[in-house]
């Protein structure tokens, strides 16, 4: 990857995401995230170049985020 790419993987301006298109935040290309996605991950494994898994991702979320902004699940 071009050191330019890789710069603007960890200072993007904005995240990119094509209106329509399923989100997806992942190691082979970025449309937006949801949020649910295990951003810390990707970005871990980005910097330290090998695999990292912190054992979270959508299953591990007990809350779900509510249908309007700002996402914020309910508390229990």
């Amino acid at each position: 990857m071009p050191t330019t790419a890789v710069a603007h993987r960890f200072f993007p301006n904005i995240l990119p995401y094509t209106v329509g298109t399923p989100a997806a935040f992942g190691f082979a290309e970025w449309n937006g995230r949801s949020l649910t996605d295990n951003a810390p991950n990707v970005m871990f494994t980005i910097a330290a170049n090998t695999p990292v898994r912190l054992e979270i991702g959508k299953e591990t979320v007990t809350s779900k985020p509510s249908n309007k902004f700002p996402y914020v699940p309910a508390a229990n």
